[in-house]
């Protein structure tokens, strides 16, 4: 059993080395002009907590605005207006914080973040507008849902159809209304090319039309067309087509009689009659609109020589032929397309930092969250939303290391501990050698705004004193060092020399815990302790939300594996095997598992849709329901799979109303009418 490495606060330092191992105690120290607040030194306890109190350093002296808790939220600690305190937020139960959850006075006067937010971490319910309904049953009020809205026959929907959840808990725009439509009227037709309207040709549900060709010429495509009440006519109008005529050679006879006097001649011409035959037009096999999408031009059945074609909805892209045309053969050209998501291309975590969300790859109208770990700042957009275009609608973030100035020796000095480069909580120490003296503060502290506490102090030389004799003391010596464990020493260590330093450096998969160099001083002792060499570890991982990581995952330790797998039904995003390499750090961003969501489904004209329709999830059922007067053709139900597809092709809805009797309008063109099933 051991404590989990402690951390020192803001302007804190250890004196000595500080373990982790059960009965280890850590003293706590602070810099010049701060004082410590809790407890000075603790122990490593056997149920691996560490004793006592957490320490802060803090100088009284330099003061930062006040702060009060955000709405829905509160300040958890003693939150204290002085350089060196630290003050921690929480939300509300229900509420996300957005901002950093801490924030740390620093010693100019100004907090090292400024107080977060506390965000509803869902959207307001939604009720189904008057004379409509919410396609599913009722809204996913999660971040980065959507709700979908549709309206009753006779409705029509006035405002956004679709509306999103934003990471800010409001939705997009006001929920749309539905109003009452406007009398429905079918367009207005026009006769054919070389034909003509048969009699009144009303406009009105329930009216016909009906067509007619003029000589010579015959119809291709229904003669009687019917206004549904969805405003539309039953079918595409006609066309009048060419017919074919074949017409027999004339023959003359000539028979020559001859008499005495006279010679007759009779001249006989035979005219057989004309066969004039009509060839009907080819047909080729109706086809249906594709999952997501649409389809107009002669398509149901096809006729020879004309075209169907496709379209998709808004977030969906046409995979195959836009158009297809009907041939001679009484097939279609080319297979009939598919109508697929659009997606945007996959995004990966930034170095030193994480991506959340819908991000390999991006799916139309969702969303992708970037956030940068400790000692990294985001450099761009913290969230991307896939545009229906398949683009971003921003570039990738990225996290940048928070790395404070270097410094430079000066003439006459010694830096020592973290100085080239350092990272915020590090600090840096001057020490000035014989004939110098230092001007300014050491040590200086590397904030978490990537500046330095103060400037940088310098080394003066100190002017030489006129005495009549002069007695120069013998250069101090400071104790030999010896190496540590897993580390070499460079330098002068043994012994150490007054103003000479001494290099600490760690084998490969060590890290070292203390300052790097150390420096003997004039009074016989060195600078600082000798820092020791640790076996060098990895953060520790968990398992991302639909999955496991298994192996040496929780910490990490360098050369080892830690491994993850999705659960059925959700994808792995990422290398699915991480390396602790030798710095500490993983050879790759941690991977995460995104359920597979099924495509959303449009209810079809007369159709309305019953269940989880919009972006379903593993085992969601989408059923459809066709208006009276309807029935329906293909499926009625569909599941949605754990590969994020569909079933099948979901059915679509029509009139019961059937076609001309052919059969009577063969024998006559009177008593022929319209029955249903």
């Amino acid at each position: 059993q051991t404590c989990p490495q402690l951390s020192l606060p803001p302007y804190g330092e250890f004196p000595r080395p500080c373990g982790t191992a059960v009965g280890a105690k850590c003293h706590i120290g602070c810099l010049p002009g701060f004082e410590l607040i809790g407890s000075c030194h603790r122990i490593c306890l056997p149920n691996g907590e560490w004793s006592g109190e957490p320490a802060q350093c803090v100088n009284r002296a330099v003061q930062c605005p006040v702060l009060s808790p955000p709405a829905n939220g509160t300040i958890v600690n003693q939150c204290q207006n002085i350089a060196g305190s630290t003050c921690t937020f929480l939300c509300n139960s229900g509420m996300n914080l957005v901002g950093s959850s801490t924030t740390v006075c620093q010693i100019n006067g100004t907090w090292t973040h400024p107080p977060p937010e506390c965000r509803s971490e869902l959207c307001p319910e939604i009720a189904p507008p008057s004379n409509g309904s919410i396609v599913g049953g009722k809204c996913n009020l999660a971040l980065g849902s959507v709700c979908e809205f549709q309206c009753q026959e006779g409705f029509t929907l006035q405002g956004d159809s679709k509306l999103f959840c934003s990471p800010s808990g409001n939705w997009s725009s006001p929920p749309p209304k539905c109003v009452i439509r406007a009398r429905l009227i079918c367009p207005n037709l026009t006769a054919p090319a070389n034909g003509a309207i048969n009699g009144s040709c009303g406009q009105e549900v329930g009216d016909s039309c009906s067509f007619i060709c003029n000589d010579g010429f015959t119809l291709a495509g229904e003669k009687n067309l019917y206004c549904l009440k969805g405003g539309n006519w039953s079918n595409v109008p006609p066309k009048c087509m060419v017919m074919t005529t074949t017409t027999a050679a004339t023959t003359t006879t000539q028979i020559t009689t001859t008499k005495a006097t006279t010679t007759t001649t009779t001249t006989t011409t035979t005219t057989p009659s004309t066969t004039t035959t009509t060839a009907a037009p080819k047909k080729c096999r109706s086809l249906r609109p594709p999952l997501n999408g649409a389809i107009q031009g002669i398509c149901q059945p096809g006729v020879e020589g004309q075209q169907c074609i496709f379209t998709c909805r808004t977030g969906y892209i046409l995979s195959g032929a836009t158009n297809l045309i009907c041939q001679a053969n009484e097939e279609w050209n080319a297979p009939v397309p598919r109508c697929q998501i659009n997606e945007c291309p996959s995004l990966s975590a930034p170095a030193c930092g994480t991506a959340s969300g819908s991000c390999s790859p991006g799916i139309v109208g969702r969303r992708c969250r970037f956030a940068c770990g400790k000692n990294c700042r985001l450099v761009g957009s913290a969230t991307l939303i896939c545009t229906t275009d398949g683009t971003w609608s921003d570039s990738a973030p990225i996290c940048q290391s928070i790395i404070c100035p270097h410094i430079t020796a000066p003439v006459g000095g010694i830096l020592s501990g973290n100085c080239n480069p350092a990272i915020p909580g590090q600090s840096c120490s001057l020490y000035c050698r014989s004939g110098y003296r230092l001007r300014g503060t050491s040590p200086i502290t590397c904030t978490p705004n990537g500046s330095w506490s103060s400037t940088p102090p310098t080394c003066e030389a100190i002017p030489p004193e006129i005495t009549t004799t002069t007695t120069r003391k013998p250069p101090a010596r400071c104790p030999s060092l010896k190496s540590p464990a897993n580390g070499n020493l460079q330098g002068t260590c043994q012994p150490g020399m007054e103003n000479q330093q001494c290099s600490v450096s760690c084998l490969q998969g060590y890290a070292l815990v203390g300052q790097t160099n150390i420096i003997c001083l004039a009074s016989g002792s060195w600078s600082a302790p000798l820092p020791t060499c640790q076996l060098n570890v990895c953060p520790s991982l968990v398992s991302p939300t639909c999955g496991t990581a298994s192996g040496v995952c929780s910490p990490g330790v360098v050369g080892q594996n830690c491994t993850f797998s999705c659960s059925n039904g959700c994808k792995l995003y990422g290398r699915n095997t991480l390396i602790c390499q030798p710095m500490g750090v993983w050879s790759s961003h941690t991977p995460t598992c995104q359920r597979n969501f099924c495509p959303v489904v449009k209810a079809p004209p007369q159709g309305v849709l019953i269940g989880s329709c919009a972006a379903g999830s593993e085992r969601d059922v989408c059923t459809l329901r066709c208006q009276s007067g309807y029935k329906i053709v293909g499926t009625a139900q569909i599941t949605c799979l754990s590969s994020g597809m569909w079933s099948a092709n979901l059915g679509r809805c029509q009139s019961k109303l059937v076609s001309m009797n052919k059969f009577c309008c063969l024998q006559s063109n009177k008593n022929c009418r319209h029955y249903s099933e």
